[in-house]
């Protein structure tokens, strides 16, 4: 229901091919479902009464991704 009127809105800025239609489709439904998890993740911790430590890790977690702290320590160099 939401997910075909931003479609729709998105859509009727500019003639769009049926493949690029499908693409916004697709890019609509994907951020419309990871919204949703985020509103049921912070229900849930808000419920438990964890909210600030639930945003703390999300957090820290969204910054490690952004800023590509792990995963990339070589501590040596094999030729």
């Amino acid at each position: 229901m939401i997910e075909a009127k931003i479609t729709n809105i998105l859509i009727k800025q500019r003639i769009y091919t049926r493949l690029e239609q499908e693409k916004i489709r697709y890019g609509v439904r994907i951020i419309l479902k990871e919204f949703y998890k985020l509103l049921l993740l912070y229900s849930v911790a808000f419920l438990l009464d964890c909210l600030l430590p639930t945003f703390i890790i999300h957090m820290v977690f969204y910054l490690t991704l952004t800023f590509n702290l792990y995963g990339t320590a070589k501590l040596c160099n094999v030729s």
